[in-house]
């Protein structure tokens, strides 16, 4: 097997053990009291970094495991928010694909967008669903907190974890 071959193994096992340990720490009960504001979906920044970043490390049957695992295990209807972040990444993936050098405000543009339209199908969806859903004010606040988070866990997966974008050349 060549390096180039060896290497995206390697950052594939990496995603999925470090969704297993963001799964595992939204588990534990780290607050007893109940929370008024809702913090970042780091998850959801992972996904996003990695998809508009180096859409070969995280293919499409591996996200859709990943998030449908933490569905099952958070307790969010199964395959719901699955299928959106599916969808959102393949058209960050599409973005990435084109290989042209981008910013990193154009990167927060694009992920504000990806934010906002899974929240806005989630809510849609469970709305026609008739199922319970959270508070706007906790809903739009989780967003908030997730795309000001996003560059924190670009910088991360950029410098700490070596996930930079891919140049021209290797398009």
């Amino acid at each position: 097997m060549n390096d180039l071959g060896y290497n995206t193994w390697m950052y594939r096992i990496g995603f999925v053990l470090l969704g297993v340990a963001l799964i595992v720490l939204r588990l534990l009960p780290l607050q007893t009291t109940p929370q008024t504001w809702a913090g970042p979906d780091v998850m959801l920044c992972l996904v996003f970094a990695w998809s508009l970043r180096r859409p070969d490390y995280v293919p499409t049957l591996l996200i859709a495991a990943v998030i449908l695992l933490e569905d099952f295990l958070l307790q969010r209807p199964p395959g719901l928010h699955a299928a959106l972040i599916v969808g959102v990444s393949f058209w960050l993936k599409s973005k990435a694909d084109t290989g042209d050098e981008q910013t990193m405000t154009g990167e927060i543009a694009q992920i504000t967008i990806a934010v906002l339209g899974v929240l806005l199908a989630t809510r849609l969806i469970l709305a026609l669903a008739l199922l319970p859903r959270p508070s706007l004010t906790v809903h739009f606040a989780q967003a908030l907190s997730t795309i000001i988070f996003y560059p924190v866990m670009a910088l991360t997966s950029a410098f700490v974890m070596n996930v930079r974008p891919i140049k021209k050349s290797e398009t």
